[in-house]
C-alpha cells in the first residue's frame, strides 16, 4: 500500500517536528545551563559578598546576568565566558558575580537590567560600565581591559 501525497507530507512534516523537539532537548540537557561550572563564578560571591571584597581589594565588581532559559546567555558562557584566558583575566581583575535574573528578580531590578545576557563593572557600588548581548571572546576582553589593573 503506498502512501498518498498528503499522508507522506503529514510524515514528513511529524518527522521534521520529532527532530526539531530532540535537538531542543539536546540543547537544554548540554552541560551549559545555570550548574555549568564556570572558572571565573565558581566561588559563588553574592553582589553583596563581592561589594564587601572589592571595598577590601580595591577591584571592581564584574555583575554578569542571566537566566538557565536564555540562548544568547548559554552562547555567550560556552563561547566566550568558559575559555581560561577570559577566567583568568575576571578572576586577576574583578571580584565576579554570577546573577541568575529568575533567582534574583530583585537584584536585577536595582542594577536595571533588562536585557540579558548584561555583564555590568561597579566601583564603589556604582555602576561603571554594561554591556548586554553575548559578545566575542575579543570584544569581550576589550570591554574589560579599561577596568583591569
Amino acid at each position: 500500500m503506498s502512501m498518498n501525497k498528503a499522508t507522506r507530507g503529514n510524515f514528513i512534516f511529524g518527522l521534521v517536528l520529532i527532530v526539531a523537539f530532540g535537538a531542543m532537548l539536546w540543547y537544554r540537557g548540554r552541560d551549559v545551563g545555570p550548574h555549568t561550572p564556570l572558572a571565573a563564578f565558581a566561588e559563588g560571591l553574592t553582589l553583596q559578598q563581592a561589594t564587601a571584597r572589592s571595598g577590601e581589594s580595591g577591584r571592581p565588581v564584574l555583575v554578569f546576568a542571566t537566566a538557565s532559559w536564555c540562548g544568547p546567555c548559554q552562547s555567550f558562557k560556552a563561547s566566550t565566558l568558559s575559555r581560561d584566558d577570559v577566567a583568568e583575566a575576571i578572576l586577576a581583575n574583578f571580584e565576579p558575580v554570577y546573577l541568575d535574573t529568575d533567582r534574583n528578580g530583585t537584584e536585577a531590578q536595582s542594577l536595571r537590567i533588562s536585557g540579558i545576557p548584561t555583564v555590568i563593572i561597579m566601583r564603589d557600588g556604582e555602576q561603571v560600565d554594561r554591556v548586554s548581548g553575548a559578545l566575542p571572546t575579543r570584544d569581550f576582553l576589550e570591554f574589560l581591559r579599561p577596568h583591569m589593573d
